[in-house]
């Protein structure tokens, strides 16, 4: 074991600083609506991947407004699951109602359609309504088709196999000529990149038997503002997707705030708070508890498992010797360099809940290793925002 190679005396007072650039964070509040019998319910629990939401095909379980939330570490998710379309009721008040609640807290809105329904008034008055109203348009639309499973012929159902870009047997006809009736709507045409088709089946129906849950969910995440994105993957199994975007948005920071530095000297001293936020933001995505103790375990017994040139490649802010002129390039390649580290370390349960890092030396260099030569070899632009390159 080697001595602490890492200067973390004034660690206190950069992970205060580092706390002022961490990304906030916000509860996603998702709002879906549709007729009863479109499957909502089901949608919401292959979504969630837990029975959140009672199914039933025979009468509508979701009578009234209700708001479920699945609680996370770093919050929840906020499900408003509104009545069924078409129904008593169904009127200019009700709908101003459901566009109030979305315009003061809903993130993007999920409407679902069943497959081969065609008395689609309601949903289009819906939406005539939505779109009229210029508060609303900064609120994403996803149009979501269920059930294609029960598309004539019924007992035609193969997911596996399933070809809806170049349909040939009668039920991919079917599914295709359905979707291309609906954008002849032209208020589901201006949406039309939204329109999912998937199969979500009950609660008892197999992963492997259900359609385009995963489409869903990386739509919802593009849809979602980049606050709201945390929370949702660290429920929905999309860690790998948002851990990318964080480690890009810290690489973006530091980029940026090495070029616009005056005192090139103090290169190093402004990457270490971007790069403890880094670390807390990744750590809280993997449902970690992040305090100044965990950190301080972590960087610990990094400084301590590995050799002074190879800590160096990883986190040179924290080298009390380096305080030398950095530049904006190798500060992002050395930040996503430790991001991707950091991340494996996370993914892999190498990291304990105090902090401390279960891995070998030689596992440990392998590692850093790799993620330096995947940086070398990644183009700067696929590191940092190509916003804040052409700023510089």
């Amino acid at each position: 074991m080697h001595e602490n190679l890492f200067d973390l005396s004034n660690l206190k007072d950069i992970w205060n600083q580092a706390m002022n650039h961490e990304e906030k964070h916000e509860t996603p509040v998702i709002l879906i609506g549709g007729k009863t019998g479109a499957g909502k319910s089901s949608l919401l629990n292959s979504i969630l991947g837990k029975n959140l939401f009672k199914t039933g095909a025979s009468r509508p379980q979701t009578k009234e407004e209700k708001s479920e939330v699945w609680e996370s570490t770093v919050g929840g998710i906020d499900l408003i699951d509104v009545p069924g379309f078409g129904e008593a009721g169904f009127n200019n008040e009700y709908i101003n109602n459901i566009l109030d609640i979305a315009e003061k807290k809903a993130h993007i809105f999920i409407l679902v359609l069943k497959c081969d329904d065609r008395a689609l008034n309601p949903e289009i008055e819906f939406l005539q309504k939505w779109q009229s109203r210029k508060s609303l348009k900064k609120i994403n639309i996803i149009l979501v088709v269920n059930q294609i499973d029960k598309m004539n012929p019924v007992r035609d159902w193969c997911p596996e196999i399933l070809n809806l870009k170049n349909p040939q047997s009668d039920k991919e006809k079917n599914i295709t000529n359905y979707a291309n009736f609906l954008i002849e709507y032209k208020e589901i045409e201006n949406i039309k990149s939204k329109i999912t088709l998937v199969s979500a089946g009950e609660e008892t129906t197999l992963e492997k038997e259900k359609y385009g849950i995963v489409e869903l969910k990386n739509k919802i995440y593009e849809a979602l503002p980049d606050v709201a994105k945390t929370i949702f993957c660290e429920n929905t199994n999309l860690l790998d997707k948002e851990a990318n975007r964080i480690i890009k948005y810290y690489c973006t920071g530091v980029f940026g705030a090495v070029a616009a530095n005056f005192i090139p000297a103090s290169d190093a001293l402004l990457i270490a708070p971007m790069q403890l936020a880094m670390i807390s933001h990744l750590g809280k995505l993997y449902g970690m508890k992040m305090d100044i103790s965990t950190i301080t375990a972590i960087l610990s017994t990094i400084g301590t498992t590995l050799a002074g040139r190879t800590i160096a490649q990883l986190a040179i802010s924290f080298m009390p010797a380096i305080k030398n002129i950095v530049g904006p390039p190798l500060a992002a390649t050395l930040t996503y360099t430790m991001g991707q580290t950091i991340n494996a370390l996370f993914k892999s349960g190498k990291i304990s809940p105090d902090g401390k890092v279960n891995i070998y030396k030689e596992e440990m260099e392998e590692m850093l290793q790799r993620f330096k030569k995947q940086a070398a070899s990644e183009n700067i632009d696929n590191i940092i925002n190509e916003d804040i390159k052409n700023d510089e």
